[in-house]
């Protein structure tokens, strides 16, 4: 079953907006920023930015007149929900300039520069919801080529880079502070372990993370999906340690072939993901940030 901001959208399109396509060759979906796009919307997201709506996405020298009048007679209200209209968000937007706004780029990045300048929740953004038709294909390819994810040189950098700040905030700085009794330093070394094993876990699955409110909900490891719930509500320093080397262990796990290193610290295996690794792509920043 889709979820209910996505399905509801679905069949706006299927009902009020393809029929009235007519001959109009277009790709439509709904994708971008909002709960709705990523499938996680609920009775809280309906407060804000929220309805049955439909992205239309039309080629550079087209002109969107003939579709703006199609949207123009849709109904205020489907299926109980006001119609949503939230201009550069959804409506008409162009292939191009969707892209450009989420990477900068009005084609598919190419360099191992191109890839790290691009916020990764940005790439989650531009990638996620669903493409309701596109008989074009030009929205769809781009689409699919930033789907491929990162070139795997690039996907090694940021994911020792990840495991690198993992091991840094997780298995070394929190317990320090916890024995130091600085209770504000452990959290935020308890945070930062917390956001970059799940930033781990999203190259190891070749995802893109999206930003911080929906990263926990994402995120494509159950198992290690426990263990960072349980470390965000041990109470104990012992309960903390544990959970922190319980997910630790879960990602070396998953590491596989890319790391020959059987150290349960992180670092380790961040400096073996690193080895061959072209000197250009290392000078890079890896952006675990954006």
């Amino acid at each position: 079953m889709l979820p209910v901001g996505l399905g509801l959208s679905r069949r706006l399109f299927a009902r009020e907006v393809a029929p009235r396509l007519g001959g109009l060759g277009v790709a439509a979906g709904l994708v971008g920023e909002g709960s709705d796009c990523f499938g996680f919307d609920d009775e809280v997201s309906r407060d804000h930015d929220w309805g049955p709506a439909v992205c239309l996405w039309i080629q550079p020298g087209e002109s969107p007149a003939p579709f703006r009048a199609i949207l123009a007679e849709l109904p205020a209200v489907f299926e109980g929900f006001p119609v949503r209209a939230t201009p550069g968000r959804t409506g008409v937007l162009g292939t191009t300039a969707f892209y450009r706004r989420f990477t900068g780029l009005e084609r598919p990045p190419e360099s191992a520069a191109e890839w790290l300048a691009i916020p990764e929740h940005a790439l989650a953004a531009c990638t996620n919801g669903e493409v309701f038709t596109d008989g074009p294909g030009a929205f769809t390819a781009h689409r699919r080529r930033l789907l491929e994810h990162y070139p795997e040189p690039v996907r090694r950098h940021k994911l020792a880079a990840a495991l690198e700040a993992a091991a840094q905030a997780g298995q070394y700085n929190l317990p320090r502070a916890l024995r130091r009794d600085d209770p504000v330093a452990a959290a935020l070394a308890q945070a930062a372990f917390l956001r970059h094993a799940m930033g781990a876990a999203f190259l190891l699955a070749r995802r893109y993370r999206p930003f911080s409110k929906w990263m926990f909900r994402a995120l494509p490891d159950p198992a290690l999906k426990d263990e960072l719930e349980g470390l965000a509500k041990a109470a104990t320093a012992r309960e903390k340690a544990d959970r922190v080397e319980a997910a630790a262990a879960r990602l070396t796990g998953a590491l596989g072939g890319l790391s020959g290193s059987r150290d349960t610290f992180l670092l380790a295996h961040a400096r073996e993901l690193r080895r061959g690794l072209d000197p250009a792509v290392l000078g890079l920043n890896p952006n675990l940030e954006g």
